[in-house]
């Protein structure tokens, strides 16, 4: 069974408390004022493309699969939510593809006060129990991820099953309480303003390579089960990077950070013996 609505034009779309059996298709849509609140997405979910032009709300829903299906993920690759998005409470029992998705609008002035950015993008409390990719996503607005779980199913070691390579934050991003429990993919990845890891917690071993850390990032209460290292990260004169009460299990490695002078540790925890490089 399949419920299609590719390529049409829909305005203030609510769907609550509803169960999706078939699949459900919106690729290349454009959509106006669309709620999904406390949905169950059983088939193939798509909205590869789709323009979301006003306020988005995909709360407390589920993303999972029926069963002997072969669904492989759920879609929501190269879209554009240009006004707000709120995926909180979601759980996602497949692939979530969110590559290339634009949320937010271009800003003209890049240099606007950061106090002037509205948080319009929540992520909050979720779980992603499989991979999930947000490779060259960009962010102009702030983001808030706080409270969700990457990848909690995944025990095997993975390098890409938490993709944020080349990704770009224009705007504040907080990963408050975030697990990661798998490796995060951060290569190539900007963060223009702040990222703060508050009580975040990192399962498997961990690398920065190649990231950029234009303003403040702040480790605060960080927890690092495995290996950390920050190898060729950039920085600028505006930077600021910050552990505080960071606990690491096994060693940190930031002889190759190009941090020079901008990295501040506060009361950090070492866990092993030699284990600071």
């Amino acid at each position: 069974r399949y419920n299609i609505f590719a390529y049409c034009s829909l305005e203030k779309v609510k769907f609550h408390n509803v169960i999706f059996r078939g699949s459900i298709q919106f690729d290349h849509s454009e959509m106006k004022d669309v709620s999904f609140k406390n949905c169950t997405f059983k088939g193939n979910t798509d909205f590869r493309d789709v323009s979301f032009k006003g306020k988005s709300e995909f709360l407390n829903c589920i993303f999972d699969s029926s069963e002997n299906n072969t669904i492989k993920k759920i879609n929501f690759s190269a879209c554009t939510f240009e006004q707000e998005a709120n995926f909180s409470g979601s759980i996602f029992n497949l692939k979530a593809d969110f590559s290339e998705t634009i949320f937010g609008i271009k800003k003209e002035n890049n240099n606007l006060d950061e106090s002037s950015s509205e948080v319009k993008f929540l992520i909050e409390n979720a779980k992603f129990q499989k991979e999930v990719d947000f490779s060259k996503a960009i962010f102009y607005d702030a983001i808030y991820f706080s409270g969700t779980e990457f990848c909690t199913d995944i025990e095997d070691y993975a390098k890409e099953s938490i993709n944020f390579e080349n990704a770009q934050f224009k705007r504040k991003v907080r990963f408050h309480h975030c697990k990661f429990h798998n490796t995060v993919r951060f290569e190539n990845t900007s963060f223009n303003k702040l990222v703060d890891f508050y009580y975040a917690h990192f399962y498997k071993p961990q690398q920065f390579h190649f990231t950029d850390f234009l303003d403040r990032a702040i480790f605060s209460n960080t927890e690092f089960d495995e290996e950390v290292q920050f190898l060729h990260c950039r920085v600028d004169s505006n930077s600021y990077i910050r552990f505080e009460s960071a606990t690491f299990k096994k060693s940190l490695d930031i002889s190759r950070s190009n941090f020079n002078d901008k990295a501040n540790f506060w009361n950090i925890e070492l866990e092993e013996g030699d284990t600071f490089t």
